[in-house]
């Protein structure tokens, strides 16, 4: 069995922990985070290491490494980190739970993260980066790199760009292309295409005038 090092100690990362350890090839044995968070030595009963000399600890020989990161700054922050484990020589790690492996199993690149209640239908491409919980994606659909979704709906031929947030019931029609960067809050209904770096908002599901999503926290730092 593979080890694997989680980079993270907030909600993200515990999550991660849980999904490996239950369902996948590998067996969780630490975590890391920036010396600068790092306030517990342990974290369900494994160590945590500062990621700056994490390779002091376990090498990139021993274990791969998934970062468990939200969509903090629209993924910059796992952006960054993916490429300083990379620059260390860490292999990133995806999850992809056996229910979707069963079914109609997207291709996907490396530090994804797919929940076991996610639908796909056949012939959907997704990046590097990505978060997909708890959503629907029709066939033929495309998720750029470091996008996050979380319970929306998406219809065939849709195309997510690099660093999109799509909320909680969001419904997506069919052949629409979500801009770089976007905002889509939860409960909206798309049915055009999105500018890059847009807001939406569920109040008339139209874009927020005159408001850039790099100017939006959408999670605190974990």
């Amino acid at each position: 069995m593979k080890k694997l090092i989680i980079c993270g100690t907030g909600a993200q990362s515990e999550l991660a922990y849980i999904y490996f350890s239950k369902d996948s090839d590998y067996e969780v044995v630490a975590f890391t985070v920036e010396q600068a968070y790092l306030r517990e030595t342990h974290l369900l009963g494994l160590p945590v290491f500062p990621f700056e000399e994490i390779e002091k600890y376990i090498s990139p020989e021993e274990a791969d490494m998934y970062i468990a990161i939200g969509p903090i700054k629209l993924c910059s922050v796992m952006e960054h980190f993916c490429i300083a484990a990379k620059g260390k020589g860490y292999t990133l790690a995806s999850y992809c739970p056996t229910v979707v492996k069963n079914y109609f199993e997207p291709s996907y690149g490396e530090n994804c993260f797919i929940d076991h209640v996610a639908q796909f239908h056949p012939l959907v491409k997704i990046g590097n980066g990505v978060t997909i919980m708890n959503s629907e994606i029709a066939h033929h659909s495309e998720i750029g790199d470091f996008s996050f979704l979380t319970c929306a709906m998406l219809g065939g031929r849709v195309i997510v760009e690099d660093h999109v947030f799509i909320g909680m019931k969001t419904v997506i029609k069919e052949g629409v292309r979500i801009g770089k960067g976007s905002i889509i809050g939860m409960g909206c209904v798309i049915t055009k295409d999105v500018e890059p770096y847009s807001v939406y908002s569920v109040s008339g599901t139209k874009a927020r005038e005159g408001v850039d999503s790099r100017d939006i926290e959408l999670f605190r730092k974990q």
